[in-house]
């Protein structure tokens, strides 16, 4: 599969150590960051919503192009 024709599957585990990573990183910045540090609090807020958007834009994606070639690749309608 090429580029033009959709994401390359080398690439998926790659985007999910990433995602993995960030979030246990993002974690450690929630739990230490002092609630009375208002500059900080919202530094971190705003990663997290960030990543969360990315997450949910990856899902999205998935959901549109990897998994209905997967279904159609597996045959479901054979199945029964």
């Amino acid at each position: 599969m090429n580029r033009a024709e959709g994401p390359a599957a080398r690439e998926m585990p790659i985007i999910h150590r990433i995602f993995r990573r960030q979030f246990a990183e993002v974690q450690a910045l929630v739990q230490e960051v002092p609630s009375a540090e208002v500059m900080r609090v919202r530094a971190v807020a705003d990663h997290l919503g960030f990543l969360l958007d990315g997450l949910h834009m990856h899902h999205t994606t998935e959901d549109d192009l990897i998994w209905p070639k997967l279904l159609d690749r597996a045959h479901p309608h054979d199945l029964g």
